[in-house]
């Protein structure tokens, strides 16, 4: 899983700590291995690009 790294006036909000952590574990009871990416470079909107549309 990667988490989903708001933008500015977006329409999808990123997922809670608790809400990711939920979901992991309700896969992980099916024997599904989830790994998950987590987001750095928020502070500086620096994840997925975002950086560079910044002006």
């Amino acid at each position: 899983m990667i988490e989903y790294n708001p933008i500015d006036d977006g329409q999808f909000q990123q997922a809670s700590s608790s809400t990711i952590n939920n979901y992991i574990s309700n896969l992980e009871m099916h024997d599904i291995t989830v790994n998950v990416r987590r987001s750095r470079g928020k502070d500086i909107d620096a994840a997925c690009g975002q950086l560079a549309n910044k002006s």
